[in-house]
């Protein structure tokens, strides 16, 4: 038999419970505690003989919400949810009411526990839901945006190629740039909507990238001056030599959008601080203002895309596609706001030791090749025949599959191109059919959604190249050139 002395007791297992749990009285006068909750509520001293209510809310009285009397009546635990200024925490409460043989109500058991890591846990899984949820309305929305986009800019493109008139010209080119404006905002769209990737990253030193941006940026704040008559003061803080490894032009942009929001929340002017720093092997991209700052509601949604506080002249899309970038560079986003003191945001990324150098590329000229297209938007094979024409290129286009595979049959072709959705068959189905009888056939994928095979088993096993819509004369040359080395 054990020794007496190596016995455990079931306060021993109280006290190592990381609840807080008190026995009280029926005049709320707490009896006995555990350990944890001596250490925190009682900060180190016995909670025994005091109330209740004065230790655990710092109240004189008995609590008006208190759950007693709700606990008695239903003879159940109750649960109830507070955050306590005191310690900066959100806690549950729990209160079990103890009741002898007869019914008669003796005294009950209250149990603390801190549950601020949860409720963040839970916050964020709310947020990734709504995101995952507006992510797939996005996604929708813009695959039929980018078939428009594509009609629009083979039609802008056709009117200018025979255009005459200064002023006509003049006025397609205006038109050209709002449409290729429209297609970057779509392809920020899809980039939230599908998780997007980087797909060409460099080592970036953050001092020389943070300065450029500050070039590029500050005729909006010194525009602001001018017209408003208020001072907007810079402050920057680079640390030197801290490399990330990133899309240089999306990381430009992020940082843009955050300047560009700081400065507009400051309508009276303030500051506007930005830094590089490093902390155990990270690197924060900090953008902080002195401006109006932000609630807890608006903070939760800022990232929400198409939600904007600046009415009609905000598109909401700022800081979802700043979301997007930094989910797509595995980095994070830290926000620090307050109401009428200002605001915060930290890019997190993880640094790197070296910048790597780049030797440059040579330019390639792409021989002329015979093209078969099949796609059924008649705007879309009129757009391809005509700029892979004018390349020197061979082009057969057609709107039905079947009289595109009647072809293929009888003609020789180095490259076949096919949309993804067409009602006859669609873009896969199309292209085993095309592999059954070539399998060293070349196949392009043109779509309104952001494909990326290696995340497509099903896909690549027929397809050997993808674009999303729109897409220009180089992307479709780009590919050429890869379809040629695959041949070879």
């Amino acid at each position: 038999m054990e020794p007496q002395d190596n016995k455990l007791s079931f306060q021993d297992v109280l006290d190592h419970l990381t609840d807080m749990i008190a026995l009280t009285d029926k005049d709320y006068r707490i009896i006995d505690a555990n350990r944890s909750a001596n250490i925190i509520i009682g900060q180190g001293n016995e909670l025994a003989g005091q109330k209740c209510h004065k230790v655990i809310h710092d109240k004189d009285t008995p609590c008006d919400n208190c759950p007693l009397p709700e606990s008695l009546e239903s003879g159940s635990l109750i649960n109830s949810n507070y955050f306590d200024e005191r310690y900066g925490e959100f806690f549950e409460e729990r209160t079990h009411p103890i009741v002898d043989e007869d019914d008669q109500f003796k005294g009950f058991i209250i149990s603390v526990r801190n549950i601020s890591d949860i409720r963040a846990a839970e916050d964020e899984s709310a947020q990734s839901r709504r995101l995952a949820s507006i992510g797939k309305l996005t996604a929708g929305a813009a695959h039929d945006f980018n078939n428009v986009m594509a009609e629009l800019m083979g039609q802008i493109r056709s009117i200018k190629k025979t255009a005459v008139d200064p002023t006509l010209i003049k006025q397609l080119e205006i038109l050209e740039g709002s449409t290729r404006t429209g297609s970057d905002t779509i392809r920020r769209m899809l980039d939230f909507a599908s998780g997007g990737r980087v797909t060409e990253k460099e080592n970036l030193e953050t001092a020389g990238l943070m300065q450029n941006v500050v070039y590029m940026t500050q005729a909006r704040w010194m525009e602001v001056e001018q017209k408003e008559g208020i001072i907007i003061s810079t402050i920057s803080d680079f640390e030197p030599e801290l490399y990330i490894a990133g899309s240089k032009s999306e990381i430009i942009n992020a940082v843009t959008n955050l300047i560009f929001n700081g400065v507009d929340a400051m309508p009276d002017g303030g500051v506007l601080t930005l830094s590089t720093s490093e902390q155990n092997g990270k690197v924060f991209i900090s953008v902080q203002d002195t401006g109006t700052g932000m609630t807890e509601e608006v903070r939760n949604r800022i990232f929400d895309p198409f939600f904007s506080t600046k009415g009609s002249s905000g598109t909401g899309l700022g800081l979802s596609e700043v979301y997007g970038t930094i989910k797509r560079h595995d980095g994070e986003i830290l926000v620090e706001s307050e109401v009428g003191v200002g605001t915060k945001i930290s890019l997190v990324f993880d640094r790197v030791e070296a910048m790597s150098v780049e030797l440059p590329v040579q330019a390639i000229e792409v021989p002329p090749i015979r093209i078969l297209a099949v796609d059924d938007n008649e705007f879309i094979t009129e757009m391809l025949t005509e700029l892979l024409t004018d390349e020197g290129h061979t082009v057969a286009t057609y709107t039905s599959t079947t009289e595109a595979y009647a072809e293929f049959t009888k003609n020789d072709y180095d490259l076949v191109i096919t949309d993804m959705e067409m009602p006859e068959m669609g873009g896969r189905e199309f292209a085993e059919l095309i592999k059954s009888k070539r399998p060293d056939m070349p196949i392009l994928l043109l779509s309104g959604w952001p494909i990326f095979l290696e995340e497509e088993p099903n896909l690549a096993e027929f397809i050997d190249f993808a674009l999303a819509k729109p897409f220009t004369v180089e992307d479709i040359q780009n590919v050429i050139l890869q379809a040629l080395r695959l041949g070879d």
